[in-house]
């Protein structure tokens, strides 16, 4: 963490979606998916965490696991509404709430339930513009995972016409971005993805138990 920064984590969980009904609190491995999101959050070294979702289940639940919430608006929870204007709203709500403004925003999402604390960590520790996850294809090829999007609050002012994907509007701008690489971090999308990630959340956990040694920052 950049010392004196304050930073808010929002999660962003809509009631709604497609591929798999009620995605964001499916049971994995025993928990509601968004469980894991929500406590490696708590973790790391954010300031505040908040989910911010038009469904009062996922709200009840989140609660229950230690996040604080924020009813969102039904205008900003369509499956095409900009993330942008979900965290704008979930931002401003934050500091009414707390008093105080925060320097740097954190998009993490339900989806990637294989993030870690420490992955959290190692992204707020950079000093930069931007922060995005991606995942190593090859020696020189990365590929982003939608596990990690953190802004400072400076660059989260200057987008003006907000796409549907937060990683769209930071790509449209001139700013200085960093990659930070985290493997395994399954973004659920499908029920495929679902399963994929359940096989390796159970393998880790019996890791874990075993005492076998990994290094979770990748």
């Amino acid at each position: 963490m950049i010392d004196g920064d304050r930073t808010l984590c929002v999660i962003l969980a809509r009631g709604g979606s497609k591929r798999i009904p009620r995605k964001n609190i499916k049971e994995m491995c025993g928990k509601p998916l968004i469980y894991y999101t929500i406590s490696e959050a708590l973790k790391s070294n954010v300031t505040s965490v908040v989910v911010s979702s038009d469904d009062d289940e996922i709200l009840k639940i989140s609660k229950r696991f230690g996040a604080a919430v924020i009813k969102r608006p039904k205008s900003l929870s369509s499956d095409k509404s900009p993330s942008y204007l979900a965290l704008r709203h979930a931002l401003f709500e934050s500091e009414a709430i707390e008093g105080f403004y925060f320097d740097r925003v954190l998009l993490l999402q339900p989806t990637s339930p294989l993030r870690t604390y420490e992955m959290i960590n190692d992204a707020l520790s950079i000093p930069c513009d931007a922060v995005m996850s991606a995942e190593r294809v090859s020696l020189t090829e990365f590929k982003l995972n939608g596990a990690i999007f953190l802004v400072s609050r400076q660059v989260f002012k200057m987008i003006k016409e907000p796409e549907q994907y937060l990683i769209d509007d930071i790509m449209k701008l001139n700013i200085y971005t960093s990659l930070l690489i985290t493997n395994n971090c399954v973004d659920i999308d499908t029920i495929d993805d679902f399963t994929k990630a359940e096989v390796m959340m159970m393998t880790r956990d019996e890791n874990d138990k075993n005492g076998v040694m990994h290094d979770k920052s990748k």
